[in-house]
């Protein structure tokens, strides 16, 4: 696995790519879910977003994971409370059925 690590990190061009896409739906996401009542998105260069909701994080975890989305319930994070959730930027397609959902739940 380490020899399949080099050889990723060293393919110039899938990292260029990657890190466009990664940018791309970083964007929609920030945009997207910025829009929606009671969802507020913290500046990020990483490829996870913090967001605040006036949902309970636990609460939102549980409904999100009856539409088999993950998030992390960041409520156990210094300095954070039950307010904070954590999403990973993915594909465009899981990226839309998040935000989809938290559209249903806003």
């Amino acid at each position: 696995s380490q020899e399949a690590a080099v050889l990723v990190l060293s393919d110039k061009d899938f990292l260029s790519k990657t890190r466009k896409l990664i940018k791309k739906e970083h964007t929609f996401l920030k945009n997207s879910i910025s829009k929606l009542n009671g969802f507020s998105c913290l500046d990020s260069s990483t490829n996870f977003i913090l967001i605040k909701t006036r949902t309970k994080s636990k609460t939102l975890q549980k409904k999100l994971l009856k539409k088999n989305i993950l998030i992390r319930d960041c409520s156990t994070f210094r300095g954070l409370d039950k307010s904070y959730i954590r999403i990973a930027i993915k594909t465009h397609k899981e990226n839309a059925k998040l935000v989809a959902a938290l559209e249903e739940l806003q």
